[in-house]
């Protein structure tokens, strides 16, 4: 899979889009062919925020803002509005606190999609690989002192997280980790 960045680089080397519109469009073409691997899946989905934020507190502070603007669109319900914007935060402070480290690419590329009655955020990182299923299917120990160590904090993370979303997806890629967030508007059926 090739980075958003490489492609635009790859573009320098071609004849220039005549007019914005035009290098918008190839922008959009590449974005879809970069994200073609994820497993979003509706046939009537809709982006609705396409972003990249430093893998830092304040990209995530970022992040929120986008998403509780775009939420805010898609639904007048606050307390679905804050759930999502919880478990989102949630999922992207993790990246930066335990994933990145020292990542050569520091940043959390961000996918806000309507699927039909769903909202689907999907947050791509570029560091280490790491098992949620292990974090969260570990029986809870009574005698583990959940202040204490980096893998019980990961562990009541993404139970947080899983408890805020109706579906959680997590998709190891060849560079890095991909989560998907998915919170539905209204009760499945």
């Amino acid at each position: 899979m090739t980075s958003i960045s490489a492609m635009v680089g790859a573009m320098s080397g071609r004849r220039k889009p005549s007019n914005r519109l035009s290098f918008r469009m190839e922008l959009l073409s590449m974005r879809n062919r970069y994200w073609e691997g994820t497993t979003i899946s509706s046939e009537r989905s809709e982006t609705l925020l396409s972003m990249s934020v430093p893998a830092t507190l304040h990209g995530v502070r970022v992040l929120c803002l986008a998403l509780v603007g775009v939420l805010r669109e898609q639904c007048e319900d606050q307390q679905y509005i804050d759930q999502f914007e919880s478990a989102v935060a949630e999922a992207a402070n993790n990246i930066v606190q335990h994933g990145m480290g020292v990542c050569e690419l520091a940043r959390i590329d961000v996918e806000v999609i309507a699927e039909g009655e769903a909202v689907a955020v999907s947050l791509r990182d570029y560091g280490p690989h790491f098992d949620p299923v292990a974090y969260l299917e570990a029986d809870d120990d009574p005698q583990v002192d959940i202040h204490a160590a980096t893998e019980s904090h990961a562990r009541v993370g993404l139970k947080l997280i899983r408890r805020l979303v109706d579906e959680l997806e997590y998709h190891r890629l060849p560079n890095g980790n991909q989560l998907i967030l998915r919170k539905y508007l209204s009760v499945p059926s």
